[in-house]
């Protein structure tokens, strides 16, 4: 049995973020380690008389998965809606080239690809509580003060204090919002938006959660231990935290060439995430508030690591008013167009 938190996050998942109609095809594929997730939305589909196939598949190999999917894909001739692929996995993001070339054949306007990252319960009962259309308006409500911006000053209650300069015409903003775009992924969990900053300075102190690219068994949570780093013309130059095991794994990481680097400014905007996951996730990386990633983003084999705070505050350009990202009002404006939407990497 699962709980309403989690069969309301399924359905929104079917409703909300893909919208699937009577008509429509739908094929799940998944790894081991998201079996429970898969079979969660499969059987919610089942209820309502929904075609669906499940699919397994191993993570990051597995030679004869492109065959076993070619032969459960649908003719598009014989498509009368859309083809909705889902994948589910809790650690990787696998066989991203397989799929593309799968679908590349079918018409993009009538082809829909969700792909879950960190599938487990809390994407579900969390990070899915909030529809598309209210994080595109969050989203847009940060992008219409920031795209333009040369200089953020960010603080949170905790003690971070960054100074931020931004490079508009060289640096582009990301924004992750679970709307589809033909040709593109759709990425759950959605919400945050995201730059490369030409240089920060300051005091990141990071109370919510780490996330890193790589599998670790590290209880992520920092709410009880926070991380402080020093930064000074966009490097690390020190960092410390209460916790031994976190301690060490930042030693380990701070110890790899090019990982004191800034690569990513990071805002969620998912305000639906309350409380940090124990294993690594990117429902944590949603969560609304700040984050900085270091380590080097033009590199697909590079390890990257998002320190996280739980709220925050933002000043544009001297603004004397601040967004609280907590609060966020949305806008009515409309999303930006040609932003970057996806963060398969």
């Amino acid at each position: 049995m699962i709980d309403q938190s989690v069969w309301e996050g399924v359905n929104a998942l079917i409703d909300d973020y893909a919208a699937i109609r009577d008509e429509d095809v739908t094929l799940i594929a998944y790894t081991p380690d998201s079996r429970e997730c898969a079979a969660w939305v499969s059987v919610a589909l089942e209820m309502r008389g929904l075609a669906v196939t499940v699919l397994p598949m191993a993570p990051l190999r597995d030679p004869s998965f492109a065959a076993r999917l070619a032969a459960v894909l649908p003719a598009q001739a014989q498509l009368v809606g859309r083809l909705i692929v889902m994948t589910f996995e809790l650690d990787t993001m696998s066989h991203i080239d397989v799929f593309r070339d799968a679908l590349a054949g079918y018409d993009q306007t009538r082809c829909l690809v969700i792909r879950a990252l960190g599938a487990c319960p809390e994407l579900f009962s969390q990070a899915l509580r909030i529809a598309p259309r209210e994080l595109s308006a969050l989203n847009a409500s940060i992008l219409e003060r920031c795209v333009p911006a040369h200089a953020l000053r960010v603080t949170s209650s905790n003690g971070t204090d960054l100074q931020i300069r931004l490079d508009p015409e060289q640096y582009k903003w990301t924004s992750i919002r679970g709307v589809p775009r033909p040709g593109s992924f759709m990425i759950i969990p959605a919400g945050e938006v995201a730059t490369l900053p030409a240089s920060v300075d300051g005091k990141l102190v990071a109370d919510f959660a780490i996330h890193v690219n790589v599998v670790t068994s590290l209880d992520v949570r920092l709410q009880d231990h926070p991380v402080t780093v020093v930064i000074e013309d966009g490097q690390v130059i020190d960092y410390r935290c209460s916790d031994g095991d976190v301690l060490h794994f930042l030693d380990d990481f701070f110890s790899i060439e090019g990982s004191r680097g800034i690569g990513e400014l990071g805002f969620g905007t998912n305000v639906a995430v309350k409380t940090g996951t124990q294993r690594n996730s990117h429902i944590n990386e949603r969560k609304a508030g700040i984050h900085l990633g270091f380590g080097r983003s033009d590199d697909a084999a590079a390890i990257h690591l998002d320190l996280i705070t739980a709220g925050g505050r933002v000043w544009v350009d001297g603004n004397p008013t601040a967004l609280d990202l907590g609060k966020i009002v949305p806008s009515v404006r409309g999303h930006p167009l040609n932003l970057q939407d996806e963060d398969v990497f």
